[in-house]
């Protein structure tokens, strides 16, 4: 299934989902990811770079150490350029990195997923008409895992909606951080 960008939270969060009808059971499912963008400047990089280093034991670290060739005080940057931003933060949500501004990447951070209900989030800027996304609520609400044979209907609200990897989502995203001024 494919992701779609629902829209932008007031805590500057993006909200995705994932839905359609299984072809073998004819239920309907939906399931929605958080994410938050972050530059690759953010300190939480080295943050999370040097707890994973000290959650590690001594054996690793000095293996680390060896094969970095590097001085207990370079470990961080040399993880970090060597695993990348990505595996270091967890990006798996929305792997996508976006450049703003023609200078500054951006990732992003997986915060929920699943069935995260979206409209806890309180969704300020949309990246899909309301009615799409009040449509897609109540399917979930009454059809989640249960038959529903509709497949026109799910494939008209897919429609209204921006596809999470597509150049039209990508820019909408790049021109939310840049007038968020994340």
């Amino acid at each position: 299934m494919s992701k779609y960008l629902i829209g932008a939270t007031k805590d500057n969060e993006l909200v995705f989902c994932e839905f359609g009808i299984n072809p073998y059971s004819n239920c309907f499912s939906a399931s929605f990811d958080v994410v938050e963008p972050f530059s690759e400047m953010d300190p939480r990089i080295e943050l999370a770079a040097e707890d994973y280093i000290a959650a590690v034991d001594s054996d690793t670290r000095w293996d680390m150490l060896t094969t970095y060739d590097c001085a207990p005080s370079e470990l961080v940057s040399r993880l970090i350029e060597d695993e990348g931003i990505k595996n270091i933060m967890d990006c798996s949500l929305y792997p996508v990195t976006i450049c703003v501004r023609g200078t500054e990447y951006y990732y992003f951070e997986s915060l929920a997923c699943g069935q995260c209900d979206p409209r806890e989030y309180e969704i300020v800027e949309w990246a899909c008409d309301k009615q799409i996304f009040d449509n897609l609520m109540n399917l979930w609400d009454n059809y989640h895992l249960k038959k529903y044979e509709n497949e026109d209907y799910v494939e008209a609200l897919k429609s209204g909606m921006m596809e999470g990897e597509s150049n039209e989502c990508i820019n909408w995203i790049a021109a939310w951080i840049e007038r968020s001024k994340i």
